[in-house]
C-alpha cells in the first residue's frame, strides 16, 4: 500500500488528475450506482421473500396509514359542515331565512347533496323551493332529533337514516340545527350528505373488491356497498335499511366495530360468508364514529406480491441498460473533465512552475499569463505581483547593500561582523589599516588572538562570554604593536515571530594611539601643574595662617588684616581646586588607589556632620539624621575615605545651595544594598539643567548656561559619580523642584564574602565593565 502511494505521489499532475478523476469520481458513482440497484432489486423482491406473515403486517401498515388519512379528511369535511343555531329577527319569515342560508351553505359546499327546513308541525320545505308548498313527513324516521320540542343546543349531526324526502329513501347523514325566535322555536334547519358523496372522499381500489363503511357510537353502519349485509350476515333483506351492530349475528365482530373513547387506529381479519377481509380502522371524531375500509385479504397480497415481481423484473431491465448507459456516459465525463482540466488547471499550473523556476535562476523578471479570473488566475496575478516586488526589493537590497558597505567602509573605526562560527564574514579597509594587513589576506579571530596575546591572552574566551552572557563588552587600551586600540563587541540578535536567535556579532576596533598621548599629556601637564601649584598655595596658607594666629595684635590696620584674610581664604579655595584637579585625573587614568574594607556607615556621617558644624552654623542651617536608624543598618564594604569624600561632596553641594532650612540625611537597607540620601531644603534644580548633572564641569544650581564661580568648581558630583560606581553602586538624583529642595541618593554594596572575592579579581584582571549593565544589539 505504501508502495502504491508512493508511485501515485510521484506522477506527473496530468497522469494524478487522470487517476483521481477515475478513483474519486467515476468509481465511486458506479459502486453507487450498482449498490442503488442491487437495494432496489432487494426491495422489489422483499413481499416476494418475506413470509406471509410479514407481507400481511406491511400491507395491513399502508391500510392503517390510508385510513388514518381518510378519517382525518371526513373530520375536516364535516367540520366545515356544522353550522350553528339560528335566532331570527322581527319581521322575518322563517320560511325566508332559512332559504337564505341554506343557499349560502350549499354553493360553499360541496359535498351538501340536499338542504332543508322542517317546522314544529312535521311540514318540510326542501331547498331551492323552501317558499313553495310543504310536504307533509313522519318526523319518528329523522333519528336523533326532536323536530316538536328540541332541547337547547347549537346543532348536531344525526342519521344515517333513510332520507324522507326522497323517493327512493336514500341513505344520509344530517347536519341539524335549530331556528329560535327569542325563545319561541320556529322549526330547524338541515344539510344532507348523501351516502354515495359521503363514501367519494375515500378512494377505492375496484379491482380490489374493496369497500368502506361508517360505525356510528349508536351502532349504526353505514357502507359504500351492498357487500357488507354479505359479509358480515346482517339479519335484514333490505340492503337500504339501517344496520346495526345488533343486527350482526358474530358478536364478537360486533365488539370489534364498536365505537370506543380512545379512538385507536388498527386493523383485524374475519373470516365472512365469501372470503376472508383485512379490515383497518381510524376515529372520525366530528360525531364519535370510527371508519372501516374491508379488503379481501388474499387479493391485496398476491397484488402486492405481483407488484414486486414486475417492480424487480423493470429494476433488472433498468439496470442493465443503465450500467450500458453509465459506462459510455462516464467515459465522455471523464474526457470532458480532463479536458476542462488541462485547459483550466493543468497547463496555468505548467506556467506557474516555470515562473517559479525563472525565480529559482534569480530571474526576477519572470512574469506568467493570467487566461482567466479564477482561483488560478488569480493565483498567477498574485504570483506576477509577488515577482514585481522581489524584482522592487531585490533591487532595494542590492542598494542598501551598497550604501551599507559604503558606511561601512566610511567609517574611520575597523568593523568586523562574526558569524556563530566565530568566522570574519565582513571588514572594513580601515580595519586593514588599524592592524597592517593587506585587503585580500585572510583573517580570523586567532590571528587577532595570536597578536594581543601578550596582553590579553584570553580575549576569544572573553569575547565569547560577552556574546554568550548578551551584554555589550568594551575593553580599553589595548596594546597591538606600537599602537593602543580599543575594542568594543555587541552581539547582534534577530528576533522572528516572538523568538529570539543569535545571529552573530559586530566587533569595532578604533586606534587610539594619538588620543591616548594627547590624552596622557593633558593629564600629566594638569597633574604636574596641580602638584607644582599645591606647594606654593601651601605656603601661602601656612604663612597667612601663621600671620593671623600670632601677629594678629600687632597688625592695626584693618584694611590689611583684611587682606591677609583674603589671602588665606583665596589659598584655601585654590587647593580645594587643585585637589579636585587631581582627583578627576587619577581617576580618568585609573591609577586611584581603592582600598576596600568593611565599616559602618554612621561613624562616616557622623564625622561629615562634625567637621560641617561651623560652616552650618555660619548659615543659620540645621542637620538632621538618625543615629539610632543608621546604627542598626549592616556593614557595607566600600574605600572608607572614598565614602567619606561622597558624603562630604554632597552635604556640602546642599550647605551651598540652600539659605534657609536645613539638611537632613537618611539611609536605609535597599536589599543587598545601603542607601544613603541627602536632602536640603534649598533653591532647587530646574528641569533642563538636571539633564547635565554629573558631568564636568556642571553645577547643582539653578541654571543651565552659566555658572556660580564662587561656588566651586563644578566637579563634586563628577567625581562622586566615579567614586561610587568604582565601588559597585550607583548615585542618582531622587527629586528635585524650584524652591522645594532637592535630594541625592547613593548605594553601596552590603559586605558579603563573595563581594570581597567578587572586587578583589575585579581588580585583578584589568577589565572595564560596566557593574549591573546587560545590553544587546537586536535586530527586528
Amino acid at each position: 500500500m505504501q508502495k502504491a502511494l508512493s508511485k501515485i505521489k510521484n506522477l506527473q499532475l496530468t497522469a494524478k488528475l487522470i487517476f483521481y478523476i477515475l478513483f474519486v469520481i467515476v468509481l465511486p458513482f458506479t459502486l453507487l450506482y450498482l449498490l442503488a440497484l442491487r437495494s432496489l432489486s432487494n426491495t422489489s423482491s422483499t413481499v416476494e421473500t418475506k413470509s406471509l406473515e410479514q407481507t400481511t403486517a406491511l400491507v395491513s401498515q399502508q391500510l392503517i396509514n390510508n385510513v388514518k388519512a381518510t378519517g382525518q379528511i371526513y373530520d375536516l369535511t364535516f367540520k366545515r359542515q356544522a353550522i350553528d343555531a339560528q335566532t331570527i329577527q322581527d319581521g322575518v319569515s322563517a320560511g325566508n331565512f332559512s332559504m337564505n342560508l341554506l343557499s349560502d351553505f350549499s354553493h360553499k359546499h360541496q359535498f351538501i347533496s340536499d338542504a332543508f327546513f322542517i317546522d314544529p308541525s312535521g311540514r318540510l320545505y326542501t331547498f331551492p323551493s323552501l317558499a313553495g308548498a310543504a310536504t307533509k313527513v313522519d318526523l319518528s324516521q329523522a333519528a336523533g332529533f326532536n323536530f316538536t320540542n328540541p332541547v337547547s343546543y347549537a346543532g348536531r349531526w344525526v342519521g344515517p337514516y333513510n332520507d324522507f324526502k326522497s323517493a327512493d329513501k336514500t341513505n344520509t347523514i344530517s347536519y341539524v340545527a335549530p331556528v329560535w325566535k327569542g325563545s319561541q322555536y320556529l322549526g330547524a334547519v338541515g344539510l344532507d350528505i348523501a351516502i354515495s358523496k359521503f363514501f367519494s372522499i375515500a378512494p377505492l381500489d375496484p379491482a380490489q373488491s374493496s369497500y368502506v363503511f361508517v360505525v356510528r357510537k349508536d351502532g349504526s353502519i353505514i357502507s359504500s356497498s351492498d357487500q357488507i349485509y354479505k359479509d358480515f350476515g346482517a339479519n335484514t333483506q333490505q340492503s337500504n335499511d339501517t344496520l346495526t351492530l345488533s343486527k350482526i349475528p358474530d358478536k364478537k365482530l360486533a365488539g370489534r366495530l364498536a365505537v370506543d373513547s380512545a379512538g385507536s387506529v388498527g386493523t383485524f381479519r374475519f373470516q365472512s360468508t365469501g372470503d376472508e377481509k383485512l379490515v383497518a380502522f381510524a376515529p372520525i371524531t366530528a360525531f364519535e364514529a370510527k371508519i372501516f375500509v374491508a379488503s379481501p385479504y388474499k387479493a391485496i397480497i398476491a397484488l402486492q406480491q405481483e407488484k414486486a415481481v414486475q417492480l424487480q423484473k423493470a429494476v433488472r431491465k433498468v439496470g442493465t441498460s443503465g450500467l450500458v448507459y453509465l459506462v459510455i456516459l462516464g467515459a465522455l465525463v471523464v474526457g470532458f473533465a480532463f479536458w476542462l482540466l488541462r485547459a483550466g488547471i493543468i497547463t496555468p499550473i505548467a506556467g506557474l512552475r516555470r515562473g517559479i523556476e525563472q525565480l529559482e535562476r534569480s530571474n526576477f523578471e519572470a512574469r506568467v499569463p493570467v487566461t482567466s479570473t479564477d482561483e488560478i488566475g488569480q493565483l498567477a496575478s498574485s504570483f506576477n505581483k509577488m515577482a514585481a516586488g522581489l524584482a522592487a526589493s531585490n533591487k532595494q537590497i542590492h542598494a542598501e547593500q551598497a550604501k551599507l558597505r559604503a558606511s561601512i567602509e566610511s567609517l574611520s573605526v575597523g568593523f568586523m561582523l562574526v558569524d556563530n562560527n566565530q568566522r570574519i564574514m565582513i571588514r572594513n579597509l580601515a580595519l586593514n589599516k588599524i592592524l597592517n594587513l593587506d585587503p585580500s589576506a585572510s583573517l580570523a579571530l586567532e590571528d587577532l588572538e595570536a597578536n594581543l596575546r601578550g596582553s590579553h591572552p584570553d580575549i576569544i574566551a572573553q569575547f565569547q562570554k560577552a556574546y554568550d552572557s548578551q551584554r555589550v563588552f568594551e575593553m580599553k587600551n589595548v596594546p597591538y604593536g606600537s599602537k593602543i586600540l580599543r575594542i568594543f563587541l555587541a552581539p547582534v540578535f534577530v528576533k522572528e515571530l516572538g523568538a529570539t536567535s543569535k545571529l552573530g556579532s559586530v566587533i569595532l576596533l578604533e586606534d587610539v594611539t594619538e588620543e591616548r598621548v594627547l590624552e596622557r599629556s593633558k593629564d600629566e601637564f594638569f597633574s604636574i601643574a596641580s602638584h607644582e601649584l599645591r606647594t606654593p598655595l601651601t605656603a601661602i596658607k601656612g604663612n597667612a595662617q601663621m600671620i593671623i594666629d600670632y601677629y594678629a595684635p600687632e597688625l592695626k590696620d584693618e584694611d590689611l588684616k583684611g587682606m591677609i584674610g583674603d589671602i588665606h581664604d583665596s589659598a584655601i579655595r585654590l587647593i580645594e581646586i587643585v585637589n579636585d584637579f587631581l582627583d578627576v585625573s587619577r581617576l580618568e587614568q585609573g591609577k586611584t588607589v581603592f582600598k576596600p574594607e568593611s565599616f559602618s556607615i554612621e561613624a562616616i556621617i557622623e564625622n561629615v556632620v562634625y567637621e560641617m558644624k561651623r560652616v552650618l552654623a555660619e548659615k543659620h542651617l540645621y542637620l538632621n539624621f538618625d543615629k539610632m536608624l543608621l546604627d542598626a543598618l549592616p556593614k557595607v564594604w566600600a574605600d572608607k575615605n572614598r565614602t567619606k569624600q561622597i558624603v562630604y561632596n554632597l552635604v556640602g553641594n546642599a550647605a551651598k545651595f540652600t539659605e534657609s532650612g536645613g539638611i537632613t540625611i537618611g539611609a536605609s537597607n535597599a536589599g543587598g544594598l545601603v542607601k544613603v540620601s541627602v536632602s536640603d531644603t534649598g533653591r532647587g534644580i530646574p528641569l533642563e539643567a538636571q539633564k547635565l548633572l554629573f558631568h564636568k564641569f556642571q553645577q547643582a544650581g539653578g541654571s543651565l548656561l552659566t555658572r556660580d564661580g564662587t561656588k566651586g568648581t563644578g566637579l563634586g558630583l563628577y567625581i562622586s559619580k566615579m567614586l561610587v560606581e568604582k565601588m559597585g553602586g550607583q548615585i542618582t538624583l531622587e527629586a528635585s523642584e524650584p524652591g522645594q529642595g532637592t535630594t541625592f541618593s547613593f548605594t553601596l554594596p552590603i559586605v558579603t564574602d563573595e563581594l570581597r572575592s567578587q572586587v578583589n579579581n575585579d581588580q585583578k584582571s584589568g577589565i572595564d565593565v560596566a557593574s549591573g549593565l546587560s545590553q544587546q544589539i537586536k535586530v527586528n
